[in-house]
Order: C-alpha cells, then structure tokens, then sequence
C-alpha cells in the first residue's frame, strides 16, 4: 500500500462521530472505501476515536486491506462490533483476523462476515479461533460458500470446545444441504451457550428440517431459524 495516501473526505466523516454514554458507534457502510483506507480507519476510529461499534460493510476492502485492520484489534479494548459485510475479502481476507481472534483480542463480541464468499477454507479458520475464543457471542456467516464439510469444522468447535457463542448465523448458503443435518443436530443437542441458529434458505429438505426441529425438544434454550 503506498505509504503517501490520503483521504481527507474520511477523516471528515469519521470526525463527525460523536461519542454517546461511553459508546461510540461509526458507521461507514457504502463509502467506496478501499484498502488504503483501512490505515486511516485504524488510526482515526479504532486508535484515535476508541469507537466501539464499526460498520464497513458494503464497500470495496479485499485481502489486502485486512491484515492492518487485524492487527489494531490485537491492540484494542474498546471495539466489540464490527460488520464487514459484502466485501471482497475472501478466506484470504479472513486468516489475519480470525488469527487476532483466537488468543489477542478479548473484546470483539459481534463479528459479521455475510457475503464475503467464504468458503470451508474460512470456516476451518474461524472453528480453530472460536476453539480458543472466549469472547465472541454473535458471529454472522450468511450468503457465502460454506458447505457441509465447512459445517463439520464449526460442529467440531461447538460441541468439543467453545461455550460462549450466542448467535450463529448461516442462512442462504445454498451449499449446505442434507449432508450437514446430523451436524447440525450435533450441535443443537450438545451446545448450551448457542441461542440462535439460523440455517433458512440453505439446501435443507423438508424431511431435514423435521429432523433439525426434533432436535431442539432436547435444548428449549435454543431458537432455529428454518
């Protein structure tokens, strides 16, 4: 990344953010920012402004840019949602942070990655951080590329390891199918911290519906989303 970019418009924007009762949400949603962009938004809302809510979704940040924006939250005890929705970011894009997340960050609570064209390759990353993760209660997974051998990987983190995640969101990937129920019901009977999962609009039959809602007679905590 050349070291002599700039952008004041954002600076600008992030500047008008104010801070309310310790909270300091910063939305930059649909701002065509790219990966150069992420140097500022490190330095001016996560070092500068302490912010504890930042919205990046729908703009234009690849790989490239996620490395720096990684490492701040190794240095941050203030961020606990961030959105990077519908971004270019790939599982290349998500090693770095889901690497942070594992063991250098104990604040980030809500982590949405919806449309970012994560594959099993993503989700292996993120079931090895949330092993080990003890902070992270929502985690937002929708409309990607995930399937069934994606879905083994986060079953084998969920039932073996982690008892924090409250929300797990996994609608709309259409690879998931019939071949991850039994995955699926792993978790719904053997995960006691998990409150919310949504698999609607995956590739599940009727007849695997059935048996996922069966399941849930066996943990009443839990609200699937079909």
């Amino acid at each position: 990344m050349a070291t002599n970019y700039s952008n004041p418009i954002l600076e600008d924007q992030i500047d008008q953010f104010l801070c309310d009762e310790n909270n300091l949400l910063i939305k930059l949603d649909n701002k065509k920012l790219i990966d150069q962009d992420m140097a500022i938004v490190v330095e001016q809302a996560i070092q500068k402004k302490q912010c504890t809510y930042l919205d990046l979704q729908d703009n234009e940040i690849t790989s490239e840019g996620m490395p720096i924006l990684a490492l701040a939250l190794s240095e941050n005890s203030k961020l606990h949602t961030l959105y990077l929705h519908d971004n270019h970011l790939f599982d290349k894009g998500i090693y770095s942070l889901a690497q942070i997340l594992t063991s250098n960050n104990h604040t980030l609570k809500i982590l949405g990655l919806n449309s970012i064209g994560l594959t099993d390759v993503g989700a292996e990353d993120l079931a090895v951080m949330l092993q080990k993760n003890r902070t992270l209660t929502h985690l937002q997974l929708q409309a990607n590329e995930i399937d069934n051998r994606g879905i083994l990987y986060l079953a084998e983190a969920l039932t073996k390891s982690n008892t924090t995640l409250e929300q797990l969101e996994l609608a709309e990937n259409k690879l998931v199918n019939d071949s991850s129920v039994d995955l699926l019901v792993e978790i719904i009977k053997h995960n006691r911290s998990l409150k919310v999962l949504n698999v609607r609009l995956c590739n599940i039959s009727d007849s695997g519906k059935t048996k996922l809602q069966a399941a849930t007679e066996a943990n009443k905590d839990l609200q699937l989303m079909l």
